[in-house]
């Protein structure tokens, strides 16, 4: 036991060092890193809005960018599971006036970034419903079919697609079949009991709370639907992340197809579902993690599978060093 003690006392002493230097270069944001059943580092950093002072604490609400298509994925697994539609079902199979050229992408290839789709079709703060957003995509030109290339449309038709079948907008669906039971309750878009909202910040500007927040009042932005800019908390992703683990969101055989290796996105590393799959060989082993950001808040989680390690950063001050930042905590893990 006094070992463990040891053992368990110099990595929290190895993390905390590593997020000193963080903090000494400027992060922003809140840090969580899990191992077992043991929390090696909880921390907060920096201010949630700048503008007044108000330090971001461990209940503080981010966007997490595209950390959000994980949920979508997980949606249309689970509306496999209940006879909704296939993977291997077409857009032309669900949604109207797809044009030729794309009737037969199928949402395996949404989902795995290989449908040839362009990577955006306007900005984030575009104020845009449904129909407007398809018909953008509609005449937007398709590349190469079967290529990796990474695109924020194929989850907006992903979720287009949840929508038509199941009759529900995204944040009902996704609030109903996952949010809601596992007590999820600062995770969103548009929820009205925002209380811990952080600003976003970069070289000084400040960005505001996250656009989703004001959704009703602004909105809609259906470019970020399904693909981006969901609100969450530290406490909220954990308790996603252990769902996903205890196999209680769903079926072993949709977990499978989660975390597939589908393609290859570089030499031991793959793309799922909503998920980056890599494999770190001898003394780290397999991971799936996904990061996102919007310019001004950045979001990352690593789920080591065969250490039991999780690890989530989320800033809302995007800098440099941000994106390294999950890696090198596990890296702190790690060490001998």
């Amino acid at each position: 036991m006094l070992l463990w003690w040891t053992l368990g006392a110099c990595v929290r002493g190895d993390l905390e060092t590593t997020l000193d230097g963080y903090e000494r270069r400027g992060f922003n944001g809140v840090v969580r890193v899990v191992q077992g059943d043991q929390v090696l580092v909880d921390r907060a950093i920096g201010d949630a809005d700048r503008l007044t002072g108000r330090a971001n604490t461990l209940s503080t609400e981010f966007s997490i960018g595209s950390v959000t298509k994980q949920f979508t994925a997980a949606a249309v697994l689970k509306a496999q599971e209940d006879g909704l539609l296939r993977v291997d079902h077409t857009l032309a199979d669900h949604l109207d006036d797809v044009p030729d050229a794309m009737a037969d992408l199928s949402l395996h290839q949404l989902l795995t970034h290989t449908a040839g789709l362009v990577g955006a079709v306007g900005a984030d703060e575009d104020v845009l419903d449904q129909s407007g957003f398809l018909a953008l995509v509609w005449a937007s030109e398709l590349g190469v079919v079967g290529e990796f290339s990474y695109s924020n449309v194929g989850y907006g038709l992903l979720a287009a697609v949840l929508e038509t079948r199941t009759g529900f907008d995204y944040e009902t669906l996704i609030r109903t079949w996952f949010f809601g039971p596992l007590d999820m309750v600062d995770t969103g878009y548009d929820d009205p009991i925002w209380e811990a909202l952080a600003h976003g910040s970069h070289r000084g500007d400040d960005f505001g709370a996250p656009i989703t927040a004001r959704y009703d009042a602004d909105g809609p932005f259906y470019n970020v639907v399904g693909n981006g800019e969901i609100i969450s908390t530290l406490d909220d992703l954990w308790r996603w992340q252990q769902a996903l683990r205890a196999g209680t969101v769903l079926s072993p055989e949709s977990m499978a197809q989660l975390y597939g290796h589908h393609v290859e996105t570089w030499d031991q590393a793959w793309y799922g579902y909503g998920w980056g799959i890599e494999d770190w060989g001898d003394g780290y082993g397999v991971n799936v993690n996904h990061d996102g950001s919007n310019g001004y808040f950045y979001a990352h989680v690593i789920d080591w599978l065969d250490q039991d390690l999780w690890v989530a950063v989320l800033s809302n001050r995007r800098q440099l060093q941000s994106p390294n930042m999950a890696w090198k905590l596990s890296e702190a893990v790690f060490a001998p």
